[in-house]
């Protein structure tokens, strides 16, 4: 029996209004929560997400060489490229004084990430350094930089190393994200391709979802049968065969790899059965490791438990009365594998706590106990019965649904006002029958305020 009542009026003790008591606990409630939770996201915010801001700042940061060469690209950028092939002689002075006085160690930061943007950068810059050293220790004052430039290296005379630099001019910079598109900046600033030697990283990008793809549907196919073999048989051998799952996920990745490695190479178990068993000759054993085919069987056991368990976890709680539900309010088809459903637990939600409850012996006594002006109606398939689409709700109203299997007596529905019913091709348990009659006389009555108690 359930009974659902009006507390606008309802005071505490103190006089307080029970809504707004009620919402000051619920907030005090969620304060609680909060600061419970609140050490763990901390740690998130610390271990997580602040190395990941940090990095995706770091991938767009191109200030280093800029704090190296300051000078160098501050002359740089007044440089006209369509009316000199080369730099102006102020380019390679500061350059010049740059290199001589600059610290080694930043100087060789900086030459790792200009490498990325022209391969041979890093030994132009290394050999000119030693060269202008040299220069400066015999005192002599260079007349022109940009011919000293080209005498120690011819490739100072090279347009595209100095084009290069467009693409670090600027403190921030996207050419990590295209490289890793296999993609460059040319001497006009455009994106365009890699070199065919350089496109590596699409190639193992497209690699890599390829394989997970596979292996996720692999996974899927295995993993969902025995999930749900798991989740229909009975405690004890389901328990039983999940130490079998867990077995190999409790395993060092380390020893499952290597396993499969012996059992997978050329001279591993599986060849030798299969030149046993005469499937091959000793001379045309199968190479099934160290390529995709060994990467998608190995991967495919070592990610076997996190598909079956996260599976056999929802499986395990799907109620059966879900699916009656689903069948009597329209469903077309219910879809199921195999015939054996477990237990489904009693009050999960804890309802009869959170209403007022009462219990009656017999029909008699629950009678004697009906609410004044309230009808008595009775919830079953009759004849006499109106139809559900039909019937008129009264305001006061208490709903008498019988067991499942028998449904109500002969006495009580001599005792009820009223019958009332709803086509339904199969039986229905109370929960899933008075929620349907809840639910039609909420549609019909929205708004008003109104007792009712279901049996």
């Amino acid at each position: 029996m359930e009974v659902t009542i009006s507390t606008a009026e309802l005071l505490t003790t103190d006089g307080i209004p029970l809504k707004q008591s009620l919402r000051k606990a619920e907030r005090r409630n969620k304060l609680r929560a909060f600061l419970l939770v609140f050490p763990l996201l901390l740690f998130i915010i610390v271990t997580f997400v602040m190395p990941i801001g940090d990095m995706l700042l770091r991938s767009v940061d191109d200030s280093q060489i800029n704090s190296v060469f300051p000078n160098t690209f501050d002359e740089y950028k007044n440089w006209d490229k369509g009316a000199d092939e080369l730099p102006p002689e102020e380019v390679y002075k500061s350059l010049f004084f740059e290199l001589a006085n600059g610290d080694k160690r930043q100087i060789g930061k900086a030459l790792t990430r200009m490498n990325y943007a022209k391969s041979g950068w890093k030994s132009l810059i290394k050999k000119t350094t030693r060269e202008i050293k040299k220069i400066i220790k015999k005192g002599e004052e260079p007349i022109s930089y940009k011919e000293t430039f080209i005498k120690i290296n011819k490739l100072w005379g090279d347009p595209t190393y100095w084009y290069s630099f467009n693409q670090m001019v600027n403190d921030r910079s996207s050419i990590y994200y295209w490289n890793a598109l296999d993609r460059t900046f040319d001497e006009d600033g455009e994106v365009v391709l890699q070199d065919e030697k350089r496109r590596m990283y699409v190639k193992t990008w497209l690699r890599t979802f390829k394989v997970s793809i596979y292996v996720t549907i692999f996974c899927l196919i295995l993993g969902f049968p025995v999930a749900h073999l798991l989740a229909n048989l009975p405690l004890r051998y389901s328990n039983l065969l999940m130490i079998f799952v867990l077995l190999p996920f409790w395993t060092s990745l380390l020893v499952r790899t290597t396993a499969w490695i012996v059992m997978l190479q050329q001279n591993g178990v599986i060849n030798g059965i299969l030149v046993w068993l005469g499937v091959i000759t000793d001379d045309g054993r199968i190479q099934m490791v160290y390529n995709e085919a060994g990467t998608l069987i190995a991967m495919t056991q070592i990610l076997l438990p996190f598909m079956i368990l996260p599976l056999y976890s929802v499986m395990r709680v799907i109620p059966k009365s879900h699916m009656r539900a689903a069948q009597n309010l329209g469903a077309s088809f219910i879809f199921t594998i195999g015939n054996r459903y477990h237990k489904q637990a009693c009050d999960t939600h804890k309802a009869v706590g959170a209403m007022p409850y009462f219990h009656y012996n017999n029909l008699e006594e629950f009678y004697c106990n009906l609410p004044k002006s309230a009808l008595l109606i009775g919830v079953e398939l009759t004849e006499e019965a109106e139809s559900l689409e039909e019937f008129n709700h009264p305001r006061r109203a208490v709903y008498l649904l019988g067991a499942e299997d028998h449904g109500l007596t002969n006495q009580a529905i001599e005792k009820c006002h009223k019958l009332v019913k709803f086509k339904s091709p199969k039986s229905l348990n109370v929960s899933v029958a008075g929620s349907i009659v809840m639910y039609d006389r909420g549609m019909h009555r929205c708004g008003e305020h109104f007792n009712s108690l279901s049996l």
